[in-house]
């Protein structure tokens, strides 16, 4: 078990304090987390940093199945609510497909399970 302190100086650790218990929550990130774009936040909040090479490839995806929040030069936020997944439905998108695409352009080891479920069972019931 990692002590607190080495956890902290671990690079592929992001802490994360905005959850919505506000409880300081640990996000382990991949190996190659440094050329990925994106992280999603236990709230299931997506934060995409605009720096990333690959984000004006990645930008037609993420607006066809979730909303922009905050989008100054940098960082962008998104969120993905019923809204955006009907949008995602419409454009022919299945849950499978956006799953998939979060959790190959994530930084996170693992999308939050949570997060994939809610997917899954919006478009299965929309669909």
């Amino acid at each position: 078990m990692k002590r607190r302190s080495e956890e902290s100086l671990n690079p592929n650790v992001l802490a994360y304090e905005g959850s919505p218990l506000r409880q300081n929550t640990r996000v382990r990130t991949k190996e190659n987390s440094s050329i990925l774009p994106l992280y999603i936040m236990p709230d299931h909040t997506i934060i995409v940093f605009t720096n990333s090479p690959i984000f004006r490839k990645i930008y037609k995806y993420l607006k066809s199945f979730s909303e922009p929040i905050y989008r100054p030069k940098t960082i962008h936020e998104y969120k993905i609510t019923k809204f955006s997944l009907y949008t995602a439905m419409v454009l022919h998108y299945t849950g499978e497909e956006i799953v998939n695409i979060l959790k190959k352009l994530s930084k996170n080891e693992v999308v939050p399970a949570s997060l994939e479920q809610e997917i899954m069972s919006y478009m299965k019931y929309a669909g």
